[in-house]
């Protein structure tokens, strides 16, 4: 049996404006994106202008025997810290400006 770990998480938002809400796009952990579902990609090129994108630490470490079941404790985390920003559509899921 593996023992617990502890991993560091950050919350990704996006919005598709300056003016737009943010909205939730996923975790990193492990230096690696986990989106909120399926169809989410992370950011592959420049977006249109700065401020579109942003992290947050979650706000305490998670303890899990792997990344994986890291990612998904820190999936709901996120998702219960910041409530009003789980909704869809999220902006730029294709992981490019284009598809907003």
């Amino acid at each position: 049996m593996r023992a617990a770990q502890r991993h560091r998480a950050r919350a990704e938002f996006r919005r598709l404006t300056r003016d737009s809400g943010w909205v939730l796009a996923g975790i990193s952990i492990g230096g690696r994106f986990r989106p909120v579902h399926e169809g989410i990609e992370p950011i592959r090129g420049r977006l249109p202008e700065a401020g579109l994108l942003a992290w947050r630490d979650l706000p305490a470490p998670i303890v899990a025997r792997d990344p994986e079941s890291a990612a998904a404790i820190a999936l709901d985390v996120a998702r219960v810290t910041w409530p009003e920003q789980v909704r869809e559509p999220v902006p730029f899921s294709g992981g490019v400006a284009d598809d907003g």
